[in-house]
């Protein structure tokens, strides 16, 4: 498996997590590598910053729709 596979599926694992915790953990591990994003050809990149982005927009949303549920109750 090559690095840009290696990372695709650990930033798909973290979209497609349901648990806020688990997407949290996966994006504090990439802020952790400064070289996350490097290396790649200029494609590949913005494959990875797409999922990035889904990551992070996701959790934002689970976190919202969890903070309405808790508010309901």
């Amino acid at each position: 498996m090559t690095r840009f596979e290696q990372h695709r599926r650990f930033l798909t694992r973290g979209v497609m997590s349901l648990d806020i915790a688990e997407r949290e953990a996966i994006a504090r591990e990439v802020r952790r590598q400064a070289d996350f994003f490097t290396g790649f050809s200029e494609d590949e990149e913005a494959l990875l910053r797409d999922i990035w982005s889904d990551l992070l927009n996701g959790t934002r949303e689970l976190a919202f729709a969890g903070a309405s549920v808790a508010a309901k109750s």
